[in-house]
């Protein structure tokens, strides 16, 4: 028997961006539902985050993912089993107010919302699924992870060591060891597929920002006979990056994607050669952009990447300000700001 894993589907995403909806409606009627089909996959385990603002459900966006996903597991005969991820949620102490529980109304046949941890027994295979953890369930979901009978468990954890986006690693979650008795945990919530021990992130389906660049995106498939979990990738990229004079990129290359261009140093070439190409490549882009990767700072130049970034900048002023402080954890505060800047940033206005 076989599964399909999703996690993090966002839906919204980028104040409910059109071009990123039409994005992930490509992935799901072009990849997604077409590879189901093709391995008889009746079963979607959805590990949380279907929705990208816990406070606002976008009519538009709630259309569209109706037509290309919702109403498309359903007309198939498949079952979605759905847990809460921390987007889903309009608090962050309780789980009690969600944007997924109507779902199991509007689709009695097709969704099942997992509202307690519970255990699946497939092809005797069994795996426990636990939604989001907060204040109000923190104790019940201990517990049940500590005496669950079960082979593999599927959640939406934030867990120590694992890189929350590119480049991030997170210093304030659960620790490793209290997974070690599983087979293997599959969670949702960082984006960054990466696999440490016996847990794995899946990672989201779509590219939705920059941080996911060069990532792997798309879904998985759990063959409860080799008891393997196997990735899917989705090719629809929505951004390119190239660096100038040292590419064979033609301006059409960019259609339909945020794209940019790294140039060293601009005294180095032609800019009526560069203002040409990105004059091209705006015909086809969704936006372009061009950055200077090497500037000089204190009268020295260097690259951009060794240049203190923001969460430079934040993470060193935190650090400052808790000093010696021992009644306050410095890795707390960074995981606010940084819920802080994600809440922001999904209230941009896109193109």
């Amino acid at each position: 028997m076989k599964t399909a894993w999703v996690s993090d589907l966002h839906f919204g995403v980028r104040a409910n961006s059109q071009i990123f909806l039409d994005n992930q409606e490509r992935f799901y009627r072009e990849i997604f539902f077409p590879r189901l089909e093709e391995e008889g996959i009746k079963t979607v385990i959805n590990l949380g985050d279907t929705w990208e603002n816990r406070t606002a459900l976008n009519p538009v966006t709630f259309k569209r993912a109706q037509e290309f996903y919702f109403d498309e597991i359903e007309r198939r005969g498949m079952k979605q089993i759905m847990i809460m991820g921390n987007h889903d949620v309009h608090y962050r102490s309780t789980n009690d107010v969600n944007l997924i529980e109507f779902l199991e109304k509007m689709y009695p046949e097709s969704v099942k919302i997992v509202r307690k941890p519970m255990v699946m027994n497939m092809d005797g295979v069994k795996f426990g699924l636990i939604g989001w953890i907060n204040k109000e369930n923190l104790a019940e979901s201990l517990e049940w992870l500590e005496t669950v009978d079960a082979d593999f468990i599927g959640g939406h954890f934030e867990i120590n060591d694992f890189e929350m986006t590119k480049g991030h690693v997170a210093t304030h979650g659960f620790d490793r060891k209290m997974f070690k008795r599983f087979e293997h945990v599959y969670s949702g919530h960082f984006h960054v597929r990466s696999t440490i021990g016996n847990i794995t992130y899946l990672s989201n389906p779509s590219q939705t920002s920059w941080g996911d660049h060069g990532l792997e995106k798309g879904f998985h498939i759990f063959d409860t006979k080799a008891r393997t979990m196997n990735p899917v990738n989705n090719p629809f990229e929505m951004y390119k990056e190239i660096e100038w004079g040292a590419h064979d990129a033609k301006p059409e290359d960019f259609a339909g994607v945020y794209g940019r261009i790294n140039v060293r140093n601009f005294d180095s070439f032609s800019r009526a050669e560069l203002d040409l190409f990105v004059n091209a490549a705006q015909e086809h882009a969704i936006q372009m952009q061009v950055v200077e990767t090497a500037v000089e700072q204190d009268g020295v130049v260097v690259e951009a990447d060794e240049v203190v970034g923001i969460w430079g900048i934040i993470d060193g002023y935190i650090e400052e300000a808790v000093g010696a402080k021992e009644t306050i954890d410095p890795d707390v505060l960074k995981k606010e700001f940084r819920q802080l800047y994600d809440d922001a940033s999904a209230n941009l206005e896109v193109l």
